[in-house]
């Protein structure tokens, strides 16, 4: 349960073996590769590597051919040359049959626009033909508004102009109307204020029934022309999907090492590549990189006391292991601090369990979590499964199951208890448990201070580690403050502790640099601007200790809160009888799981995140991400 130790690596070699040395490093999966500058003091004799990269043009056509199908597995080995033949003659037919099935969707979409609207003037028995050969009479096809319609016959059904419906809905009437040629503007503008909507129809053979059918029929063979060419499409994704696949994954890996080449430099003939490996893998990549000719490599164990910022590798064994995703929620540790996931996987899963305690409620938790993690692969549900144990085992103890806080009574009468070891809803109790939240709250921050001296030291911050407010002298306050609260006589030695170890948390700074040989103030910093800042930056710490523990009183009220919840629950239950009685209480029971779970869930972290954490831990470290064949989930 810490930060992996991690090894340095330099290579070098000759120019020609760079992208032998890349499918290596790629093949191997374990190498991180980070910039040069991190490693040399003056890279100006370095030339970099910034080329195009010619692998993501293949990438793509090849996807396009496979219709984003995944690459095959296995390692391939194909030449550039025979990937782009393959692409050219594969994309080639591809085109032909996409280019065929977009033509076909086009026609197929006009022709069922103008079915469409051809269909609304069946009722003109005329061929259209002869309709629009008309030399003398201006003929215009449309629809206008029913209201329109009976407004043109009351006004202007004496004039020359004719308007002959073809078709009416619940709205609309289609129709043609017909003018003298001589008075066309004047039918235009008529038919204008009426918001006639004029429609393509055009002057071919054959009446509107006539047409309609030719188009139903020419609809139908597009559409089985579509499906013909569907299937051919299907066929040729599939005669091509095994070769296609296999050169993807050629073409990606080769895509991989090829953004590696933005981390290498060349000087002469030759080429430099560093990064960075886990200590427990570098002498199998030393292994792998002595078989290229040519190639040198150099591997430097990284201790913690490193000026260099090496990634960082988490190694907790699979318990808390899930819990690796809250702490990268926050940052992953830096190479030299700790790594706090066991410290988060006891807290938290014993904070999630105290406050919301419930036996049944709890399991269906667990089983949840062990669904959204089976299925959906969600980093959360593997976290669900000990939060939701916990809050059964609690729940035990409360003697609460979905709610029933009497089901478990004879169990524990015939243990020997003269009733459940804790009864939240009692008087007493609820005391009890705003004291023993503040208690624990306590508890944790000490510990979390006691983590932060320990850390300060694996990290040679002696002086941090004595004088500051997360040091000795800020456990000392701590402990002082809350003897004047709870011991008597404790004046005596409390005040003259809590003085002392203010004034060590005041000039801490100072004092820290003073050990380190240096001013004891800032450049260009005044003795005024720092009692003011530092005065300040007490006060806030001083408040701190007393929010930071306040803040777990909602530990104890939440244990409350469940208790409340069902207990309303059970009085709407209990408004009714048989079967509405039961779905009350399942959807009551339903209801409660998910808004207290994700309340809860909330809660404890926050506590986690800004009443622990921000005591002991920066979360600055960079993750690390070897290059490897196969991305992993």
């Amino acid at each position: 349960m810490s930060v992996c130790k991690m090894c340095s690596v330099s290579i070098a070699g000759h120019r020609s073996s760079l992208d032998k040395t890349l499918d290596v490093l790629i093949k191997t999966g374990v190498f991180h590769p980070d910039e040069l500058k991190k490693f040399y003091s003056d890279i100006s004799t370095f030339t970099p590597l910034r080329e195009e990269n010619p692998y993501l043009a293949m990438e793509s056509s090849l996807s396009t051919i496979l219709k984003n199908s995944p690459p095959a597995d296995g390692d391939f080995d194909f030449s550039d040359e025979q990937i782009t033949e393959y692409i050219s003659n594969a994309s080639k037919k591809g085109e032909e049959i996409e280019a065929a099935i977009s033509k076909a969707k086009a026609e197929l979409d006009e022709k069922k626009k103008y079915h469409h609207i051809i269909k609304h003037f069946k009722g003109i028995n005329v061929d259209l033909e002869d309709v629009f050969a008309c030399e003398y009479t201006y003929v215009s096809f449309g629809m206008l508004s029913k209201d329109a319609y009976e407004k043109f016959k009351n006004n202007y059904s004496k004039t020359d102009i004719i308007f002959y419906p073809a078709h009416e809905d619940s709205e609309m009437c289609y129709g043609v109307y017909f003018a003298p040629m001589q008075q066309k503007e004047e039918a235009k503008r008529i038919f204008s204020s009426l918001y006639f909507e004029k429609l393509p129809i055009k002057g071919e053979k054959g009446t509107p029934l006539d047409i309609a059918g030719t188009l139903e029929k020419q609809i139908s063979e597009l559409e089985e022309k579509l499906k013909a060419l569907s299937e051919e499409q299907k066929t040729h994704i599939k005669d091509e999907q095994e070769k296609c696949s296999e050169m993807l994954a050629c073409v990606l890996k080769r895509k991989k090492g090829f953004e590696l080449r933005k981390y290498a430099a060349l000087y002469n003939d030759r080429f430099i590549i560093c990064g960075w490996c886990p200590s427990d893998d570098s002498e199998m990549l030393k292994k792998e990189i002595s078989k290229i000719d040519g190639d040198e490599i150099t591997l430097e164990a990284i201790g913690k006391e490193t000026k260099l910022s090496p990634p960082v590798k988490l190694k907790n064994n699979p318990i808390v292991r899930p819990y690796e995703y809250y702490v990268g929620m926050y940052g992953l540790p830096s190479y030299k601090e700790s790594d706090p996931t066991a410290f988060v996987a006891i807290t938290y899963t014993l904070l999630f369990g105290i406050m919301f305690g419930d036996l049944g409620q709890g399991l269906v938790l667990s089983l949840v979590g062990y669904l959204m993690w089976k299925l959906k692969k969600m980093p959360l549900g593997k976290i669900l499964i000990p939060c939701g144990i916990s809050s059964a085992v609690f729940g035990l103890i409360y003697g609460s199951v979905f709610g029933f806080e009497e089901l478990l009574n004879p169990m524990f009468h015939a243990l020997g208890f003269h009733e459940k070891p804790i009864e939240v809803m009692k008087p007493a109790t609820t005391q009890m448990i705003i004291y023993g939240a503040v208690g624990a709250g306590a508890v944790l921050v000490l510990i979390s201070i006691i983590m932060n001296i320990f850390s300060c030291i694996k990290q040679k911050k002696a002086a941090h580690s004595v004088f500051s407010s997360n040091g000795v002298a800020g456990i000392l306050f701590y402990l002082s403050v809350f003897s004047l609260l709870f011991l008597e006589n404790a004046q005596t030695f409390a005040i003259p502790v809590i003085i002392v170890t203010l004034l060590l948390m005041f000039f801490c700074e100072p004092l820290t640099r003073l050990i380190e040989k240096k001013k004891p103030l800032e450049k260009d910093q005044s003795v005024s601007d720092f009692i003011m800042q530092t005065f300040f930056e007490l006060f806030e710490t001083v408040l701190s200790y007393v929010t930071n523990t306040m803040s777990f009183l909602r530990v104890g009220a939440f244990i409350l809160v469940h208790a409340g919840m069902m207990k309303v629950v059970f009085t709407l239950a209990e408004m009714s009888s048989g079967a509405p009685y039961v779905i009350i209480l399942i959807i009551g029971n339903a209801l409660v799981l998910c808004l207290e779970a994700l309340l809860v869930g909330i809660q404890v972290l926050r506590l986690e995140f800004y009443e622990m954490f921000s005591r002991f831990y920066t979360g600055e470290g960079e993750a690390y991400v070897p290059v490897c064949e196969k991305e992993t989930v």
